[in-house]
């Protein structure tokens, strides 16, 4: 809310008669827009109107006035309240408020009416003031918006610390205890009542728990009675001051609920030319706001432009040293460097995003104001702290458009969002801190909030950006003197050449002469001020007693007026002298006022009992004040008696309480209605308490009426005649079990009535209710017996039971066998013979129950269905999942419990096995099943295989080495291509031997050339079966390899001039004639030859590089003693021949120097095929004429079968193998675990499986044994056995109590066991065996259970018992009041409700006689004690009036046994005892009793007191218990006044009462002047005398 409020003053004299008469004497109003009217509304024809006329900002009212006789008058004034009392036909009229506080959404302006009502035609208004001041006469209120669009939310700050303000000191801060702050809903809920609340803070409970809330106002009345620190800063600059580490603290911020938009905002000089000098403090550099124009690169104008308007141009503050311009920054830290941005109405901004200054320049930290214009003082808002020059900011950078320094460098993009948003129409940003420059500037300020004035905004230019003014240069001005005291000025125009200032001397202030104003010129900026000298001023004296007007205090026009202060106690007439005109600034006198003791208001407690008090005049002299006693409470004649003193509080006599009783102390038995306490409207009324136990007819009797505590009954009324007897209380919860419909109408035993049913919905009987004996016992419930319940079995195995009533005579539970467990009969349930029994269950008997076999155990089986799961009538049904498997399922029931019944019947289909060696095959598998094979295959001739492939199908044994067969393939031989084919480019199409394609050319591109031929391979088969490659040769040759034993010159390497000269190396040994040969450029003969040179040693010859078809033995390779044997290997033919070298060439290093194999000849073979798995065969002849092999199944290997030899094709070149079948594995079986079985294994083998067994009877078992062959081989694969079991049995049942068994069969098959409860030792019901579910575990027998039987209570004091039966079923027990020990009434005996030791029968009905013991405390009563039996009690008791008790004595009876009767009414005597001070007081004590009170006493004259003693009894009796007296006081005296000077004093007398001190100035020392005497207010302090000066001179120059 924003308030704009411009001061009035008005000057209202009014003339009083009949008429009224206003003349307005001060005419000139500054205000806004404010039109004011005043009217008046009259009975008659005549009127007086005073008109207002607006003319800008000055308001003038002109006033016509008319005599006017009214009836009722009714102004309107703007903004001012004022109230009117009417008193016969005088009206005063008295301004009471003047302020108007304004919180609505709309402009308001609020509107008082000043009514005036008379009692007669004539209305009078009498004005007692000359001066009326109006405050506010235009209040323009705006509200932005209401709050609806803002959340309160907190911001949890870190722990352990306190805000702190920007000098690092504390915040405003108030100190509110933990009660206060729980009383207010908690710390949150107390500080958030605060609007100016910045944030607050909690101490938690682990030491002294308080709440502190920070604010700009701590002086607030909601922080009444808190503990304020010193701290002053009205602002949180951050959160870093200690605390206590567990201290947290939260700060207020208002979040919006709806989205901000951004703001039309300006900044830089006005438009119009103003002065900008509120806008900012310095740009533009060094300059002032005079001096920074909007269009300068550094001018704040730019803050609010777009950057590509205003490329480059950023606001900079700086200083200029060297200029006399300090700089406003040092150390990161700033002074004096702010700037204001403006908006057209007042807005709410919610955040700004700031572009810095780059670098050190840029603004770190900020505080930011808000205002309405720029002469109001700045509201501080918020700190921001920590903004980023560098870098990114929080909204990250943007790309700086700058021509200077910061030339495409990024700026970061910061936004400051504001804790709450802050509202008005000027916003100033201070800058505090930088990033260390020696000035601060920022690029841009976006703003963003609410504008609701959608009107005014309409109207704002398009872009603040396109709103600029070029300014013209200021012309020169001048400048005020420094020093212009003593000068009235008004400065029109003080341009140089404009000049135009006037002023006049100032008399107000003592200035007299003729002003003259001289204008600047020249390098003289300052105009001067000349004509005006100083008169004399008089000085203000002492006004003690005074109210002094000083309008002017020169002598020469001395203007003061004076008033008595009576507020304070001074009376008279006051006047003012001037001092002399030519003096020496003497003090202007003040006279006419004497002091008179002022007596003050008494205090609150003081007031007790007294209203209206009206305070007229408090001086002492004439004091007047009325009251009168409050009649609520109180009763009398007021009375007012004047202080002594001043500052003494007056006296209020007169009025006493209204004489009340107090309640009774002890009411039991009563119930009591206090309608009026008060003695004499004495209102009470009492009824006894019947339904606790009192009757009769109670009677009240109101108290004395004294009023003293020691009123009858220590001030209590009295009441009687309510008798009391003895009342019954309602049982507990567990005695009324059975019992409904209970209805208490009286529970009093002499009038008991109290009715009950039975719950019939779990009990029977006919209830009875028997009352109690003494008072506060239970009354008892009978006749309701619970209806017999049975319990269900502990063994329900077999059973499914269905129960729907357990109550035996309406029993209803039904059962079956449990089928489904293997339970089966005729089930059949008999009910219980007594409460809380068993049901009876059978007709059920167990048989064994077979379970599903797994999951492996039923692979090749499906539509497994099972019907019936026992033994006894088992039903299942199986097929064989025909897919993979064949044959008849066969279902065949377990022999025992739990066991899982068989399937068999069902066997895998044979498949074939994929043949391990399917070379020269291409093979497509669709059906591997032997009874459905179906595989087809083709001979692979990609890879050199041709021929009629075929397909065999395997035997169907469904073993692993039972595989399908392929043949008919054979493989066409492949010439391999040549090791070396360098000089060669090759095309190899075909390189079957058959269809062999293969062409070559000469690499020219590698330096061979000639004709390339291909020579096919010889089709003998073998790694080195390759083709050949002639015809192209190098062209030039390649160095020899083998060079040992030459030196060699290589002059020309080409096979067309070649030139290389050689010779033996004969220093290495080597001898001969040297001679090299050109290569022929052939594959393999690239190189030169060299020959002729050999080592001087025996020739050697060397082995044939070929040996290939020829077996030799090298006995001897020397020439001379050559000795080789050879033959032809296997696979050739003829005759071996060895040829000796011939000797002439040998030599190390030589390598054609060899021997020669001759003679053989490849022949054809027909080759073993690669795999014989399975087979033994016996090559005689592999040789293709005369093959001979033989070959049989390999039956120590598991092989069988018919076996057979196909021999190799007749082909040549073709790779020759015979071929084997007729022969697979035969599967062998082993043994598996043969535990209850004998067995006999004839033949293990699957072709011809034989192996019997039979069930091991002699180890206990028994069945039919069955065996069955195995399904795969391998030791892991076992022939199977079932069929046999061993027989089961029962074990004896482990707890026999109470049952007799016969055990005719334990076996779980033939089980046979009988037994029968054992009724010679107790136990009855229907015996149940159990049989066992699985061997070796144990028997059951249920149904029998003990007879039941109570036991007697453990005290059975009072009551003669007599035991026939206890049996439960059959209880005969009972009992009389044992009346020889003093027991009496009807006893009756209950059985048990359950069996053991720990349930007893129970017997009750007897009770003993009670009796009440003596009153403990019997002082000051008188008892007589007839009867002391609680039944027929008889006490009686008076009051000991000899021993000085007094009342009516009352007995209350005690209301259980042993314990004491009370006594009570009677009571002591009370005194008052004398005051510890009586000092001053003369005293007489006729009588101190309360009763009867008598003291009187008189002030002690002789010691100096003086006034009217008055004495008042105490209220309370006791040593500590004073009457009280009042009324005298001793007399006061003034002392000497401490500074005589200049006085001449006759003190007449110095009582403060009749004070009368004379004084004059000491004209005879020097002293002029009026003394005036002022005397002390309180005693024993000094008067005072003033108004004398000592005479000054001038002294000759």
């Amino acid at each position: 809310t924003t308030t704009t409020t411009t001061t009035t003053t008005t000057t209202i004299s009014t003339t009083t008669s009949s008429t009224t008469t206003i003349t307005n004497t001060t005419t000139t109003t500054t205000t806004t827009t404010t039109t004011t009217t005043i009217s008046t509304t009259t009975s008659s024809t005549t009127s007086s109107t005073i008109s207002t006329t607006t003319t800008s900002s000055t308001t003038t009212i002109t006033n016509t006035t008319t005599t006017t006789t009214t009836s009722t008058t009714t102004t309107t004034v703007s903004t001012t309240t004022i109230s009117t009392t009417t008193s016969s036909s005088t009206t005063t009229i008295t301004n009471t408020s003047t302020t108007t506080t304004t919180t609505t959404t709309t402009t308001t302006v609020s509107t008082t009416t000043i009514s005036t009502t008379t009692t007669s035609s004539t209305t009078t208004i009498t004005n007692t003031s000359t001066t009326t001041t109006t405050s506010t006469t235009s209040t323009t209120t705006t509200t932005l918006n209401c709050r609806c669009w803002q959340k309160l939310d907190w911001r949890k700050e870190p722990t352990g610390k306190r805000p702190v303000g920007l000098d690092g000191k504390g915040i405003q801060r108030a100190v509110v205890s933990k009660d206060v702050a729980e009383e207010n809903g908690g710390c949150e809920a107390f500080c958030s009542e605060d609007l100016d609340l910045l944030a607050y803070g909690v101490l938690p409970d682990d030491k002294e728990n308080h709440c502190e809330c920070f604010t700009r106002n701590v002086s607030q009345a909601m922080y009444k009675g808190t503990s304020k620190p010193d701290d002053a800063n009205v602002l949180i600059q951050a959160w870093t001051g200690k605390a206590e580490s567990s201290y947290q603290g939260y700060t207020r911020i208002l979040r919006p609920t709806r989205k901000s938009k951004r703001l039309k905002v300006t900044s830089g000089c006005p438009e119009d030319g103003s002065d900008c000098s509120a806008w900012f403090s310095r740009g533009c550099g060094p300059q002032e706001p005079t001096s920074c124009p909007n269009w300068d690169v550094l001018s704040p104008r730019s803050l609010t432009q777009k950057i590509l308007t205003r490329r480059g141009h950023k606001w900079y503050a700086s200083g200029s040293p060297s200029h006399g311009v300090k700089n406003p920054c040092s150390r990161g830290r700033c002074a004096g460097v702010w700037v204001v941005f403006g908006v057209e109405v007042p807005m709410a901004v919610t955040k700004i995003e700031l572009l810095n200054y780059p670098g050190e320049r840029g603004v770190k930290q900020a505080v930011f104001y808000a205002s309405n214009n720029l002469t109001e003082p700045w509201q501080p808002m918020q700190v921001v702290n920590d903004i980023p020059s560098t870098g990114k900011g929080n909204e990250g950078t943007t790309r700086a458009h700058a021509d200077g320094d910061d030339k495409g460098n990024s700026i970061p993009l910061t936004e400051l969002v504001f804790d709450e948003p802050i509202v008005g129409r000027y916003f100033k940003m201070d800058v505090t801190k930088n990033h260390g420059a020696a000035g601060a500037g920022l690029t841009r300020a976006i703003f963003y909030g609410y504008d609701d004035e959608a009107e005014t905004q309409a109207q704002l230019p398009e872009t603040l950006e396109t709103a600029q003014v070029t300014r013209k240069p200021d012309p020169p001005l001048c400048t005020g003197p420094a020093n212009s005291t003593g000068y009235v000025v008004s400065e029109t125009d003080i341009r140089e050449h404009g000049f135009s200032v006037t002023a006049a001397c100032d008399a107000d202030n003592g200035y007299d002469g003729n002003a003259r104003v001289l204008p600047c010129s020249g390098k003289q900026r300052e105009y001067r001020l000349t004509g005006c000298y100083l008169v004399n001023i008089c000085r203000s004296p002492d006004a003690e007693g005074y109210i002094v007007t000083e309008i002017g205090l020169a002598a020469n026009a001395f203007n003061v007026t004076a008033t008595c202060d009576g507020q304070r106690g001074y009376d008279g007439e006051a006047t003012v002298m001037a001092c002399e005109p030519n003096g020496s600034q003497g003090e202007y006198q003040l006279e006419g006022c004497s002091w008179k003791p002022l007596c003050r208001s008494p205090g609150n407690e003081s007031m007790k009992g007294y209203k209206n008090i009206k305070e007229t005049a408090l001086t002492k002299h004439a004091v007047n004040v009325t009251a009168e006693c409050d009649t609520a409470e109180y009763t009398g004649e007021a009375k007012v008696i004047p202080c002594h003193f001043d500052n003494e509080s007056y006296i209020l006599t007169g009025c006493a309480p209204k004489p009340v009783c107090l309640s009774p102390s002890a009411t039991d038995g009563y119930v009591i209605t206090e309608t009026d306490l008060h003695a004499d409207n004495f209102d009470v009324e009492a009824t006894c308490d019947e339904k606790k136990g009192w009757n009769g007819k109670a009677q009240v009797t109101v108290c004395s009426g004294s009023g003293l505590p020691t009123d009858t009954y220590k001030g209590e009324y009295q009441f009687e005649g309510c008798s009391w007897k003895p009342l019954c209380r309602s049982p507990g919860s567990e005695p009324v079990k059975g019992y409904k419909n209970i209805k208490e109408t009286t529970l009093t035993k002499h009038a008991f009535n109290v009715t009950a049913e039975c719950d019939t919905a779990e009990y029977t009987g006919e209830a009875k209710v028997i009352p109690c004996h003494f008072d506060n016992e239970s009354y008892t419930l009978i006749g309701c017996a619970p209806k017999p319940v049975c319990f269900s079995p502990s063994e329900t195995d077999g059973y499914v039971i269905t129960e729907t009533d357990l109550h035996a005579d309406s029993f209803d539970v039904e059962a079956m066998c449990d089928e489904k467990k293997g339970w089966y009969g005729k089930a059949q349930v008999t009910a219980c013979s007594t409460n809380q029994g068993e049901y009876q269950l059978e007709g059920c008997s167990w048989k064994p129950l077979c379970r599903s076999p797994g999951n492996e155990s039923v692979k090749g089986y499906k539509n497994i269905k099972e019907t019936t799961l026992t033994t006894h009538a088992f039903n299942v049904t199986a097929e064989c999942d025909i897919a993979d498997y064949t044959g008849e399922a066969k279902v065949s029931p377990c022999h025992f419990d739990n066991e899982s019944y068989i399937l068999t019947g069902c066997a895998t289909k044979p498949v074939c096995l994929s043949p391990s060696a399917t070379d020269g095959y291409v093979i497509t598998e669709t059906n591997l099943h032997a009874d459905s094979f179906d595989v087809e295959a083709m001979c692979d001739e990609k890879k050199g295989w041709y021929g009629k492939a075929q397909v065999t199908v395997c035997s169907g044994s469904g073993l692993p080495t039972d595989t399908y067969k392929v043949s008919g393939c054979g493989f066409k031989h492949i010439c391999l291509g040549p090791k070396n084919s360098e000089g060669y480019v090759i095309k190899e199409v075909e390189l079957r031997w058959r269809n062999f394609t293969v062409s070559a050319t000469c690499s020219a591109k590698n330096g061979f050339e000639g004709v390339a031929k291909v020579t096919k391979c010889a089709g003998t088969g073998g790694d080195d079966d390759r083709y050949e490659l002639s015809g192209c040769k190098l062209k030039t040759c390649l160095a020899s390899p083998d060079s040992e034993g030459y030196v060699i010159t290589e002059s020309e390497l080409s096979r067309s001039n070649f030139n290389v000269s050689v010779r033996c190396d004969t220093k290495k040994g080597y001898v001969g004639k040297a001679k090299a040969s050109a290569c022929e450029g052939t594959a393999g003969k690239e190189r030169y030859s060299l020959k002729g040179c050999f080592w001087n040693e025996k020739a050697i010859c060397l082995t044939p590089t070929n040996s290939t078809g020829y077996a030799f033995t090298e006995h001897n390779l020397f020439s001379d003693d050559f000795d080789v044997k050879a033959k032809c290997a296997p696979g050739y033919g003829g005759k071996a021949v060895v040829t000796p070298c011939n000797g002439e060439t040998t030599g190390k290093g030589w390598t054609e120097n060899r021997y020669n194999l001759s003679g053989c000849v490849q022949q054809e073979f027909c080759f073993a095929p690669p795999n014989l798995t399975g087979y033994l065969v016996t090559e005689n002849d592999l040789s293709m004429e005369s093959f001979d092999v033989a070959v049989k199944c390999d039956d120590t290997r598991g092989f069988m079968g018919d076996a057979k030899l196909t021999p190799c094709p007749n082909t040549t070149g073709e790779a020759r193998h015979y071929s084997v079948s007729g022969c697979s594995p035969a599967l062998y079986c082993f043994a598996p675990n043969l535990t209850g079985y004998s067995v006999t294994e004839e033949n293990l083998y699957v072709q011809n499986f034989s192996v019997t067994a039979t069930c091991d009877t002699e180890r206990g078992y028994k069945g039919s044994a069955q065996v069955a062959p195995c399904l795969a081989d391998g030791p892991s694969s076992h022939y199977s056995v079932t069929g046999c079991y061993a027989a089961r049995y029962c074990f004896t049942a482990r707890n026999m109590t109470g049952v007799i068994v016969t055990e005719n069969n334990l076996e779980l098959e033939d089980f046979d066991v009988a037994a029968k409860c054992d009724d010679t030792n107790g136990y009855r019901g229907k015996a149940r065996v159990i049989p066992c579910t699985a061997g070796s575990s144990r028997y059951r027998v249920t149904g029998c259970q003990p007879v039941r039987f109570c036991w007697a209570p453990k005290n059975i004091t009072g009551y003669n018992v007599s035991e026939k039966d206890l049996a439960m079923e059959s209880f005969n027990v009972t009992a009389q009041c044992d009346t020889e020990r003093g027991y009496k009434g009807s006893a009756r005996v209950s059985p048990c409700l359950a069996d053991g030791p720990t349930s007893h029968y129970s017997v009750t009905g007897c009770y003993p006689a009670r009796y009440c013991f003596m009153a403990r405390n019997m002082t000051g009563v008188i008892v007589t004690e007839n009867n002391l039996d609680l039944e027929d009690f008889d006490v009686a008791a008076k009051c000991d009036d000899t021993n000085g008790y007094r009342g009516t004595a009352r007995v209350i009876p005690c209301t259980s046994t042993s314990s004491r009767y009370r006594v009570t009414g009677c009571h002591l005597v009370q005194f008052c005892w004398a005051p510890k001070n009586i000092t001053g007081y003369n005293v007489s004590e006729k009588d101190l009793a309360m009763e009867s009170f008598d003291v009187t006493a008189q002030c002690d004259t002789e010691r100096g007191y003086k006034g009217s003693a008055q004495v008042a009894p105490c209220l309370a009796g006791g040593p500590s218990s004073h009457y009280s007296v009042t009324g005298c006081y001793p007399a006061r005296y003034c002392f000497m006044a401490r500074n005589m000077t200049g006085v001449i004093v006759t003190e007449n007398n110095l009582d403060l009462e009749d004070f009368d001190v004379a004084a004059k100035c000491d004209d005879t020392n020097g002293y002029r002047g009026t003394a005036r005497v002022i005397p002390c207010t309180s005693t024993s302090s000094r008067y005072r005398v003033t108004g004398c000066h000592l005479v000054q001179f001038c002294w000759a120059p």
